[in-house]
């Protein structure tokens, strides 16, 4: 009997559509697994950059025996009202491999501020932004893309990341236009802080913050003053005899940028424009809350450099008791 080769034979409709299925299943359940394995390098990444700024800021408290002031204003000088000090980013520049940027920089008295006469400053800043300035989950872009005349142009840099100035409880200042600005933090507007007046503990008190989403109008809590980005401080006085000692009294300034008070809890997402209610959710910044993108949470410096992941169902009570250096709360677990 002569052998004959069996047909072969294709799969049918029915057999290709159950493997189309298993495969999209497959694909399904692997493509949470390689989100949050990005979701985690970027949060490591956030976390280094944190610790890249904790370590500056060491660095400038060994060098001064002082953390460098949250936002700094420059002196009265007459017919000048439009010029602003820097921020603490400024400060650490040098310490974070940037003295070449540092020392173009104009910081005498009669020339403290990043605007208006100071284009030496402008210039030398404009374009640049520092990779330790930015969160890689943030959905924000890396530079303020408008720009004015006479004032820092188009493409300044923008930090998601703010000095911690206080809570909005423990008040340094109120201004209804400009929200409740504290000094009961670490970097606050003029601030001269050292570890000794941090008797709360370092590893207690938060020393910088993210601020790195949109609020829930889709508009960007960086834009503090997004002219003048990530390097600006607070206005000069415009009238002698103020300063920051009296802040924001008649003639003094009345707005801190790049630093925030706490008033709201971590991950809440108000609307840009209720500034005027003296909520301070304006350009100021006054009080914008501790932001991110990262699920559940943002992240957070403490003074004593680590870094924590703080949720956002952290009682508000520990977030400020956090931002304080010196209330003499416990904190509890958080």
């Amino acid at each position: 009997m002569s052998w004959k080769p069996t047909k072969s034979r294709g799969f049918t409709l029915i057999e290709l559509l159950v493997v189309i299925a298993i495969i999209a299943i497959l694909v399904a359940l692997l493509l949470p697994a390689v989100q949050q394995a990005r979701e985690a390098a970027r949060r490591s990444q956030c976390t280094n950059h944190l610790k890249q700024i904790g370590l500056a800021l060491h660095n400038y408290h060994d060098l001064y025996r002082v953390f460098p002031p949250g936002a700094a204003c420059g002196a009265y000088v007459s017919g000048q009202s439009d010029r602003y000090g820097f921020s603490f980013w400024i400060g650490i520049l040098p310490l974070l491999d940037q003295a070449p940027v540092f020392n173009k920089l104009q910081t005498s008295s009669a020339n403290y501020g990043v605007v208006g006469s100071d284009s030496t400053n402008g210039a030398a800043l404009n374009g640049f932004v520092p990779t330790y300035m930015t969160c890689p989950s943030s959905p924000l872009p890396r530079k303020y893309i408008g720009g004015e005349v006479s004032q820092m142009p188009a493409g300044v840099a923008l930090a998601a990341y703010v000095g911690v100035s206080g809570t909005s409880d423990r008040q340094f200042s109120a201004n209804t236009s400009y929200g409740i600005t504290s000094g009961a933090g670490i970097l606050h507007p003029g601030s001269r802080v050292n570890f000794k007046d941090i008797t709360d503990g370092s590893s207690n008190t938060m020393l910088v913050a993210e601020q790195s989403d949109f609020t829930s109008d889709g508009q960007d809590l960086l834009r503090s003053g997004a002219k003048y980005g990530a390097w600006l401080g607070t206005q000069r006085p415009n009238s002698p005899g103020t300063d920051l000692t009296n802040w924001p009294a008649a003639g003094a300034p009345g707005a801190a940028f790049n630093v925030t008070a706490v008033r709201y809890a971590v991950n809440f997402k108000p609307a840009s424009g209720t500034a005027t209610s003296g909520n301070g959710m304006n350009f100021a910044g006054a009080n914008n809350p501790i932001l991110s993108t990262h699920a559940g949470g943002a992240l957070i410096l403490l003074a004593d450099g680590h870094t924590r992941f703080l949720s956002q169902s952290t009682h508000m009570d520990i977030v400020k008791n956090l931002a304080s250096k010196a209330d003499g709360n416990v904190l509890g677990e958080y």
